[in-house]
């Protein structure tokens, strides 16, 4: 699961990782507001590998539709200072709450001393992963894509 804090933001997550699922068997579902709520609720249902949500939407749907989020995983922060700063804290933390112990990405920008003792709340044996200097973007950075087959994926974890 993606959490994100804008519609706008949820969209183009939800659009790349099509991209980066094209021709495999990887369902998504964007949990946004402005969209129906019952298509959002359908989707989930049918099983999907990938939620892309805002955390309203996502608490709207745990709390008055029973979506059950049993099976995440993976709990993707993105923009984690906006997340945890500007008033998304409380739902986020419900959010979390609510997952059965996944592992836990967090990514931003920049990142106040404040956050980062928050998110250090969240997580246990956190690990920074940090690329140029802090707080600065870098463009030089390049993602690839690399498949693995069901064997080989139990054996390596990263590839470079």
């Amino acid at each position: 699961m993606v959490l994100t804090p804008t519609r706008e933001l949820c969209i183009q997550v939800e659009d790349q990782a099509k991209l980066l699922g094209k021709g495999l068997p990887f369902k998504t579902a964007l949990v946004v507001g402005g969209d129906a709520m019952a298509g959002q609720i359908y989707r989930i249902q049918q099983g999907v590998e990938l939620i892309v949500g805002t955390p309203g939407r996502l608490i709207d749907l745990l709390m008055k539709h029973d979506v059950e989020l049993d099976e995440t995983m993976i709990f993707v922060l993105d923009e984690v200072d906006c997340m945890l700063e500007r008033g998304f804290r409380d739902q986020v933390m419900q959010i979390f709450r609510a997952l059965p112990q996944p592992q836990i990405l967090m990514y931003s920008a920049t990142i106040s001393p404040e956050v980062e003792k928050m998110t250090s709340s969240m997580v246990k044996d956190i690990v920074h992963v940090s690329v140029g200097k802090l707080n600065k973007p870098n463009k030089a950075v390049k993602q690839y894509l690399s498949g693995l087959s069901q064997r080989k994926r139990s054996k390596s974890f990263l590839i470079f």
